[in-house]
């Protein structure tokens, strides 16, 4: 029994490092789905893959964690479509504000704040101040609750017409106060929240 499992393992192995050395088996097509904002040039620089490698001595796994190094790349998947095709799907961040901490940063709708703002990233929102770094980086699941909250208190004011929102500040103790913009008419005004922002907007 234990003989023919090993002859098993061998004839596998021995088939596959044939396939391996086909020449026929190489990338000849990479597809890339879900990338918005990755380029396909970032996206084929992070994953170390180029069209003409063996197909079959892809690390799948390897490859999917090095794009999800990409500061735009949530999640990532790939897999190998014989004889001779790649395919990468990501799944992107969705920025939703932007967070001022030293410098602005993206957050997604989730909360998580993902990368450094970058002038290329045509990005215009509400940016939430109030958020300390090394809050951060010792409490990032609190940070992320409190972007949520921006968030939806950004939502809310703007569903009611109220304005477009600039800034979201907020302060452990005091609350949130929010910087509204009216227009050229009615300029910017500061309007305090308090602890139960979403109460007093709803």
């Amino acid at each position: 029994g234990a003989a023919a499992v090993i002859g098993t393992f061998v004839g596998i192995h021995h088939g596959w490092s044939l396939l391996n050395a086909d020449g026929r088996l190489v990338i000849r097509s990479i597809e890339v789905r879900g990338a918005d904002r990755a380029r396909w040039q970032d996206v084929a620089a992070y994953s170390g893959i180029r069209v003409g490698d063996p197909l079959l001595s892809v690390d799948l796994d390897a490859v999917a964690l090095s794009l999800r190094q990409h500061p735009w790349v949530k999640s990532a998947t790939v897999r190998r479509r014989l004889p001779d095709h790649l395919v990468i799907d990501l799944v992107e961040h969705v920025p939703a504000i932007l967070v001022s901490i030293n410098d602005l940063y993206v957050a997604d709708t989730q909360g998580d704040i993902f990368k450094r703002l970058e002038v290329n990233d045509g990005l215009t929102m509400p940016v939430v101040t109030g958020l300390s770094r090394e809050a951060v980086q010792t409490d990032p699941v609190r940070a992320a609750e409190r972007t949520q909250e921006a968030i939806a208190i950004a939502g809310a004011l703007e569903n009611a017409g109220i304005g477009r929102v600039d800034e979201l500040h907020v302060d452990e103790r005091l609350g949130w106060s929010v910087v509204l913009n009216g227009g050229r008419t009615a300029g910017p005004r500061v309007v305090h929240l308090g602890l139960s922002p979403l109460e007093r907007i709803g």
